[in-house]
């Protein structure tokens, strides 16, 4: 070392500032690690919690999706069978009707039946209508010997009546009294039965329809 340089140099001087430099180089590296640690950990939460939403969202619009498609199903199921109720209800009241209308006119071709029809309805008549005096008309095919023995049969009866034969009606009587109706007709006793044994289709068909838990068992 020149005795001119107006410095003291010394190699220990310098040792000992690389050495500090260090220190603050590995300071700085372990605080800038930790912020990236800190960095990385808050992205994986995040992460974590968009893949947590993401499977919530993706089961709930799953569960929406099949719900739909349940709705979809059980409103065309039931669609299908109101059609086919309503198929074997037509069908089986029409065949209901036609069935008795056969029956009953088959009765009512015979005299003793014919009479029996008559006097079962002229006396629910008398019983309901009393004292009242009575409009009776018989529909086609009333036998003269029918009319004959419900003529007798309303002698006894406290009011008038009055008979008439008219081949326009319907078979049967229609019986009629101030403000009421007696409809003894075939053609209405047939309809009677057909709705009697229609409703207790529907009532059995009822007990088959399906719900949404029956989907599920």
């Amino acid at each position: 070392m020149s005795a001119d340089f107006p410095i003291e140099y010394n190699t220990h001087h310098i040792e000992a500032f690389l050495q500090k430099i260090a220190r603050y180089r590995d300071r700085e590296l372990q605080q800038i690690n930790q912020q990236v640690d800190r960095e990385v950990s808050k992205i994986r939460q995040q992460a974590h919690s968009q893949v947590r939403r993401l499977v919530r969202r993706v089961i709930s619009e799953t569960r929406d999706r099949e719900r739909r498609q349940r709705d979809r199903y059980l409103y065309k199921l039931r669609s299908e069978l109101t059609r086919e109720r309503w198929g074997i209800l037509t069908q089986t009241r029409e065949r209901v009707f036609q069935d008795l209308r056969g029956r009953f006119e088959h009765a009512w071709a015979d005299p003793d039946r014919q009479c029996d029809w008559c006097r079962f309805w002229t006396e629910s008549a008398m019983a309901l209508a009393t004292p009242n005096d009575l409009q009776i008309y018989c529909g086609a095919g009333t036998l003269r010997t029918t009319l004959e023995k419900m003529q007798q049969l309303s002698d006894a009866y406290p009011g008038h009546c009055e008979w008439h034969i008219d081949a326009a009606r319907p078979p049967g009587l229609i019986i009629i009294w101030p403000d009421h109706q007696l409809d003894g007709t075939l053609e209405r006793q047939c309809e009677v039965v057909a709705e009697a044994v229609l409703s207790r289709v529907v009532e059995i068909l009822g007990k088959d329809e399906p719900s949404e838990n029956s989907e599920h068992e």
